[in-house]
């Protein structure tokens, strides 16, 4: 009985503990699987925030890449854009284009699709009144932006075919003005056509007639440099002669040595009119007036070397000396202007064949076009050349100033000035053309890579022409007032030419004032002669000058005073 009562209690406990044990389990096995649906729930969000760390680096590449096509974008322009999704015949086949005459179609078929896209952007009658102008200054026109296009397009037609055959530096400035000052500065602005024998030079010098020129330069070269070296030669003999008291030598040394540099200044002037004569930059109106004027200077030194050989005393080649060295002051400012509208002549006639190339370099570019033959940047480089020529017209017309005003005046050191910058804007403007013409020989190189058959040397009509900008000149009408100042005057004496030159300007008189003092056996003669009608104010300035002229002047001076108004 104890033995069944001790198993019953022990099956009661086993029973008991069955729960526990089974709970136990239990609780283990749920501890299992939270641990694992735990650890899946990590490994999930591990993959998402993997996943989320990708998606936001896809996300910030795919920006990236936004970014840069919305540069490329802004850097691209919109014909480029229209390019890549219409093609050259598409856009031709806009109603603005096929309802255009058979030739003016034509004109526009030929050009690439970006300008047949900027005209698409006007109206039909704006894109008619375009394709009048010749080929290739349409082409070239068409290179302008679209809203400059359209300022031009509403020119008249007149107007137009002017704005066309401007260069490409002209072309893009007086695009970009309004319409009213558009209109006011191509006014301004002649088209004139060019003689085809001349071409851009004013005169024909034969080549006979060249080369016995160039003989008589070289020849007085030889005399200048023989004169100088006797001038030096000469004037040691003559420090020698005063070192040992010898007044005889001193005399005949002196004596000699002016006559060497007499004959020094003539054989200067002998050169500076053989470059005048040769020149073809200049009209022959222009050679003839200074050519005669340097005549008269050489004629002038040559009496002045008679007196020196005539003189027979110290006393006597002192004033004969004296007299050498003042003609020479006065001679060499006026040898220095002749020399200086050679130089400036030359550079003007560079800049119209510069100009001229310009012209040629349109054709070439629109024949290539034609015929689809593509150089990348060339349109930016032919900018690039019209530009630095551009520049060289702009330090030229700055010379041209300081040259005239360097004229105007009779104070020594303000013409010294004045020239000096005269000459330096020169030299840069020389500086320009040769920049321009560096680009010119890379164009022209790019042009033979890639267009065999090119022909530089022909030549076409509408080529030789010649722009004539009065904005540029600073020409109001016809309106002109020019001031010639020959010899040196006073500060006082130059006010009062400025004075009589703001009157005549103020009342618009036309007159031909000149006023001449020069040495005539120790005694001053003075000149005056006038045509026009002064007031009596005007009258009043000569005179004064005239008088004051009689107390400073040491040799000649000639002040000339014209004016001319409408």
């Amino acid at each position: 009985m104890n033995k069944i009562a001790t198993i019953f209690t022990l099956a009661v406990f086993l029973i008991s503990i069955m729960p526990i044990s089974i709970a136990q389990d239990l609780t283990d096995e749920q501890k299992r699987l939270s641990d694992l649906r735990e650890d899946r729930l990590k490994a999930i969000e591990d993959q998402q925030k993997e996943a989320d760390d990708l998606e936001k680096d896809r996300l910030k590449v795919l920006e990236n890449r936004i970014k840069d096509s919305d540069r490329i974008l802004r850097d691209v322009s919109r014909p480029t854009l229209i390019r890549a999704r219409l093609s050259k015949d598409d856009l031709l086949k806009e109603r603005k284009f096929t309802d255009l005459r058979k030739e003016k179609f034509e004109r526009v078929r030929k050009l690439d699709e970006r300008k047949i896209e900027k005209l698409s952007g006007l109206r039909q009658d704006q894109i008619s009144k375009l394709t009048e102008v010749k080929e290739s200054r349409f082409r070239k026109m068409v290179g302008l932006s679209e809203e400059q296009l359209k300022k031009i397009a509403d020119l008249d037609a007149r107007q137009i075919e002017k704005l066309s055959n401007l260069d490409w530096a002209r072309l893009e400035e007086i695009s970009k003005l309004g319409k009213a000052e558009m209109k006011e500065r191509l006014d301004k602005i002649k088209i004139k056509v060019v003689d085809k024998r001349l071409k851009f030079k004013k005169r024909i010098v034969l080549e006979d007639k060249k080369i016995e020129i160039r003989e008589k330069f070289e020849q007085a070269e030889e005399e200048l440099n023989e004169a100088n070296e006797k001038v030096k030669e000469r004037r040691r003999l003559l420090l020698e002669a005063k070192d040992t008291g010898d007044d005889d030598a001193v005399i005949e040394h002196a004596k000699q040595g002016l006559l060497r540099a007499a004959d020094a200044i003539m054989a200067h002037l002998e050169k500076v009119k053989n470059k005048v004569l040769e020149s073809e930059d200049l009209t022959e109106e222009e050679v003839n007036v200074i050519a005669a004027d340097l005549d008269e200077k050489i004629s002038e030194i040559n009496d002045a070397k008679a007196n020196v050989e005539a003189a027979a005393t110290k006393e006597e080649i002192k004033a004969a000396a004296k007299k050498i060295n003042a003609s020479w002051k006065r001679i060499k400012v006026k040898a220095d202007q002749h020399s200086r509208e050679v130089v400036n002549g030359k550079i003007r006639s560079i800049l119209r064949n510069s100009e001229q190339l310009e012209r040629k370099l349109d054709r070439i570019l629109a024949e290539m076009e034609e015929k689809g033959i593509e150089v990348d940047d060339i349109d930016e480089k032919v900018a690039e050349f019209s530009n630095k020529v551009a520049d060289a017209r702009e330090k030229l017309k700055q010379s041209q100033e300081k040259f005239k005003e360097g004229k105007a005046t009779g104070v020594d050191e303000d013409r010294k000035i004045l020239l000096k910058e005269a000459k330096s804007f020169t030299r840069e403007a020389h500086d320009s053309l040769k920049e321009a013409h560096g680009i010119l020989k890379e164009i022209t190189r790019e042009i033979k890579a890639v267009y065999k058959e090119v022909d530089f040397e022909a030549e076409d009509e509408d080529e030789l022409v010649e722009i004539e900008d009065e904005e540029e000149e600073e020409i109001e009408g016809k309106q002109t007032v020019k001031v010639e100042i020959e010899g040196l005057l006073t500060e006082d004496q130059q006010s009062t030419v400025d004075s009589l030159v703001s009157s005549l300007e103020e009342t618009k008189t036309n007159a031909e004032i000149e006023i001449e003092a020069k040495v005539e056996d120790d005694e001053i003669e003075i000149k005056k002669e006038i045509e026009g009608t002064l007031t009596d104010e005007q009258q009043a300035l000569v005179d004064e000058l005239a008088e004051s002229l009689v107390e400073t002047t040491e040799d000649k001076v000639k002040i000339e005073i014209e004016t001319e108004f409408e």
